[in-house]
């Protein structure tokens, strides 16, 4: 744990050097810059426009995260190691209603053992996410394209978000694993330090460390959540710069 908290440091250390410089929008300018060199041409082909959110939000192809037990393999999401923190991730869209089984089927192949959602359903009026885990009131959530069976077996709502357990359910090998259910900010002053700036300052590397950093600190995620574990962050989309 001592490596980490150290990475955890640095990266808030860093965090705090670029925020009093005012150095966000120059940062955001050089990683696009950095990203006209690679490819995204797979998220571009005609079959799979309706898996993107965003017109101009896709995955690069070298980065990509491919599904495996599907004929077409593309869903909106990119793979991301930190070495120095020593876990993976993965940042993804807020799943549309098309590719809700896709999501948890990649959630399934990556063995993610965490979700964290940084958005709500509903903002400002539009549908920013797809309902893709079952309320307190269901219980249950089946996906029949990808023959997944989603159970929510706890929720504890706090002050500004909630976690939930959730039990991810294959149907066709009859095999099951535990979730750590996502975390929607639900609004009020605690939102500023994790959820408020997002909109603002979030190229996707960025974006990274911020969430590693939030989980670093959280009781519960240093119990749930061994070295080298991967764990997926949800909505992509509020990491396109806002001014």
């Amino acid at each position: 744990m001592e490596q980490i908290g150290t990475a955890t440091v640095k990266m808030d250390q860093k965090f705090e050097e670029i925020d009093s410089e005012g150095r966000w929008q120059k940062l955001y300018s050089e990683i696009r810059n950095q990203s006209h060199e690679c490819s995204y041409k797979v998220a571009k082909y005609p079959e799979n426009r309706n898996r993107n959110r965003y017109r101009d939000v896709s995955p690069f192809d070298h980065s990509r995260v491919k599904l495996k037990n599907t004929e077409n393999d593309y869903i909106n999401a990119s793979l991301v190691v930190n070495e120095e923190a020593q876990r993976s991730y993965i940042l993804t869209q807020g799943p549309l209603r098309n590719t809700c089984g896709h999501f948890w089927l990649m959630i399934w192949e990556q063995k993610t053992k965490a979700v964290i959602m940084l958005n709500r359903v509903i903002e400002k009026g539009s549908v920013s996410c797809a309902q893709y885990w079952p309320t307190a009131e269901e219980r249950e959530m089946a996906f029949r394209d990808t023959r997944f069976l989603v159970t929510l077996l706890s929720e504890d709502t706090k002050s500004y978000y909630t976690t939930r357990r959730l039990e991810l359910q294959n149907i066709q090998v009859g095999h099951s694993i535990t979730q750590c259910g996502e975390l929607p900010a639900k609004g009020g002053e605690g939102e500023v330090k994790f959820r408020g700036f997002a909109p603002k300052i979030c190229p996707y590397s960025l974006m990274a460390h911020i969430i590693i950093m939030f989980c670093f600190l959280s009781d519960f995620y240093k119990a749930f959540l061994p070295r080298k574990q991967r764990f997926c962050s949800v909505e992509v989309g509020r990491c396109r710069w806002k001014m």
